[in-house]
């Protein structure tokens, strides 16, 4: 998974049927709209997206992430949320023990990548809070 298609992912996480044309006024200036629309195809192609049309405007879409996403990230948030007041160093140990036990039981490699780079991103944005 390129970090492109992660963030567009990452995106669509933080924001559950969100449509398109908002998805890209977040990430504009990070991403042009033809690149997000050819991400969009190949994330939903590789199932890792749903896509919904909206049934009262016949040309609107609503993206979500698919049950095994967010399935997944909601175990490590999850894991993550229990351990808000110990410190950093206990976070990211518990982050990497349920990446360990999440990752044990994934079967598909690109579930994997997404999963590694979710736990990147948390344990980034953790060391970032203390610098």
């Amino acid at each position: 998974m390129s970090e492109e298609e992660f963030e567009v992912l990452f995106e669509i996480l933080r924001s559950p049927h969100i449509s398109v044309n908002k998805l890209y006024q977040r990430m504009k200036g990070r991403i042009s709209k033809a690149r997000l629309i050819k991400i969009l195809r190949n994330l939903n192609k590789e199932g890792f997206l749903k896509v919904e049309r909206d049934p009262r405007h016949k040309q609107k879409l609503h993206l979500r992430v698919s049950e095994d996403v967010e399935r997944l990230a909601g175990s490590l948030m999850g894991a993550l949320s229990t351990l808000r007041d110990t410190s950093v160093a206990n976070q990211i140990e518990s982050l990497l023990n349920t990446y360990h036990e999440l990752a044990s039981r994934v079967t598909r490699p690109e579930l994997r990548d997404f999963l590694r780079s979710l736990i990147k991103r948390q344990v980034d944005s953790l060391i970032t809070n203390i610098l």
